[in-house]
Order: C-alpha cells, then structure tokens, then sequence
C-alpha cells in the first residue's frame, strides 16, 4: 500500500508545481535509457530496457564490445523531439508516460506512431487527475503519514 501511497503523493506534488512550465521541459515518460534498467541480448547488444523490440534500430543504444553510445541513449530520452509541438501544448505533459516504445516503428523512432500512442498517456492522466479529486474529497492527506483525517 506505501507504494501506491507514494504514487499519489508524487501526482499531487507534480499537480501542485505545475503554475507554469520552465523555458526547457521534457515530458516525464522516458527513464533513463540504461540507467533504470537494461537488457542484453544474446548477440551482446545493449537495449534501454527488456521491453524494448530487439529488431528495432532504434532501440539499440550499444553493445558489449563498445559500450554504450550517448547519441543513441540521448536520442531515446529526448524522444518529445519528434513531436514537440504535441507536446507542448498538451495539458498533461507533466503526467506524460510516453516513452520511444511507444514511438517505434519498423526500426526508427515515428512522429505518428508516437502521436496515435498518446490517447493511452491521456487517459492515465485523467484517471490520476480523477483518483487526486476522490482522494480529496475523501479527507485524503497527501504528502503525510496518515492516510485520512
């Protein structure tokens, strides 16, 4: 229950410090690519995580000979490049899931993939924005140990 407890909170909080967007912003979707987790195939090559397509090019960040290749690895965090203009003006680009599985297609990463992947991400926002409004109007304490008044 702490686990999902601590979700919550963490919506909250991201609700609370959203007034306005900073000059530079990135949607909260992508993890760390290799850093959170990483896969390894049999041939030896490197992918973000184990979810990743293995016959995708994209989703190939290096190998075990080489290492990991920082352009690859920035290419998948930075994946609200390839619909910037979407994601700007998205209301929920604080609660954004996306990450560049969602943007892959035949091996590159595809503006229209990615954009036909986002109703999902919607929806996951509306559904933590509806859970904060229940929580709240249930005497839910966000951000304390106890968990109703």
């Amino acid at each position: 229950m702490s686990e999902i407890k601590a979700s919550i909170d963490i919506d909250y909080s991201t609700m609370e410090d959203s007034a306005s967007l900073n000059k530079t912003w990135h949607h909260g979707g992508p993890c760390i690519a290799g850093a959170m987790r990483m896969f390894v195939n049999t041939d030896g090559v490197i992918y973000p995580c184990e979810k990743a397509v293995e016959t995708s090019e994209a989703m190939k960040i290096g190998d075990m000979d080489k290492g990991t290749d920082s352009d690859r690895v920035s290419n998948l965090m930075n994946i609200g490049k390839i619909s910037e203009k979407d994601c700007k003006n998205c209301w929920a680009i604080n609660w954004c899931s996306m990450c560049a599985l969602y943007a892959e297609k035949d091996g590159k990463l595809d503006p229209a993939t990615k954009r036909k992947n986002c109703a999902k991400s919607l929806m996951e926002a509306q559904e933590k924005l509806l859970n904060i409004c229940a929580l709240k109007e249930f005497g839910y304490k966000f951000g304390k140990e106890e968990m109703y008044v």
